[in-house]
């Protein structure tokens, strides 16, 4: 590509890259880090957040925030049957500031061209590049629900790698309904990526107990 590069963007881009204590020495694995500002934004749909993923992945990949993309990689790589679903989230992330171009239409002949805006980086959610080719199987929810929960827990508290959102916390953070919460999380659980816990909370009302599950984001599962 002609264009030239924002030193400063792959400054941020190649510190994606680190050493998970699971993996042996000198074993290398690719993050990809998602602010937390867009996880927790509602107004990006669960379709749109997944193409993000992507296109930060395409972006490190490339070296450069300007992409040439074939739509129809990209929307199979998604699992979106037609065109429309990715319209939809392109025009998504061009009206929450996330990329520049306002895409009306996919091109027929030509290279789709999309720039990444810059945005605030810090703090950010990062999770194995692998998870992304799991998409087909646990969904763009499961994908979100895994950056979701990933964004409460420090790895560096060894006696606390989990994290304990309740459901309305959860679905004003990211719009996800109840329904649907529960549905992904049984599928990110059957796959192995999400182990859950449930914890008594604190009396409710009427003598009730309430309960908090304890969510786990399982990296070896991930990459395995």
């Amino acid at each position: 590509m002609s264009e030239q590069v924002n030193n400063d963007y792959f400054d941020e881009i190649f510190n994606n890259v680190e050493v998970l204590p699971e993996q042996p020495r000198k074993k290398y694995r690719t993050v990809i880090q998602i602010p937390n500002s867009v996880i927790k934004n509602r107004d990006i749909t669960v379709n749109a957040f997944a193409l993000y993923i992507y296109l930060k992945r395409e972006s490190f990949r490339e070296r450069d925030s300007k992409l040439q993309l074939d739509h129809r990689k990209v929307r199979h790589e998604l699992g979106m049957k037609d065109n429309r679903p990715l319209l939809v989230a392109f025009q998504n992330l061009h009206n929450q500031g996330l990329i520049e171009e306002k895409i009306l239409k996919m091109p027929i002949h030509s290279p789709l061209i999309i720039t990444l805006s810059e945005v605030a980086s810090e703090p950010f959610t990062q999770l194995p590049s692998e998870l992304l080719d799991k998409v087909n199987t646990i969904k763009p929810y499961g994908l979100r629900l895994m950056y979701y929960y990933e964004s409460f827990i420090n790895r560096k508290q060894i006696l606390r790698l989990f994290a304990f959102p309740c459901f309305e916390t959860i679905k004003n953070d990211t719009g996800i309904s109840h329904n649907a919460i529960i549905k992904y999380n049984n599928l990110l659980v059957k796959n192995k990526m999400l182990k859950i816990d449930k914890h008594r909370a604190e009396q409710g009302d009427f003598g009730f107990e309430k309960w908090n599950n304890h969510y786990f984001v399982l990296w070896d599962k991930i990459i395995s």
